[in-house]
């Protein structure tokens, strides 16, 4: 993915998270998939365990597994291809990617 495009994905995602000054800061799990229709999108969600699932999807990955997630709102359910934590200071952790995407 666009390094320039994740920032500003990222950027936008933290400015949004401001308004809710009131909330416990969490990560931003960004994944794209390849869905089960045939195409290729981004979904992403807060989490509170996000450097444990890019660390269950590397190895996984590295094991030939194929990680699915499925998502609500909209919803979504196919093949995590890219993993991405959106740390509360901005700073982004990758996951790795699948080199078939």
């Amino acid at each position: 993915m666009n390094k320039l495009l994740l920032a500003g994905i990222a950027a936008l995602l933290l400015t949004t998270g401001t308004e809710h000054a009131a909330e416990v800061k969490r990560d931003i799990l960004l994944v794209v998939l390849k869905e089960d229709n045939g195409k290729t999108s981004a979904h992403y969600q807060t989490s509170s365990d996000c450097q444990k699932f890019l660390s269950d999807f590397r190895r996984l990955r590295k094991q030939g597994i194929a990680v699915r997630l499925k998502f609500s709102f909209p919803d979504a359910n196919g093949e995590v291809l890219k993993a991405y934590c959106i740390h509360p200071d901005g700073s982004i952790e990758h996951g790795g990617e699948d080199k078939r995407s």
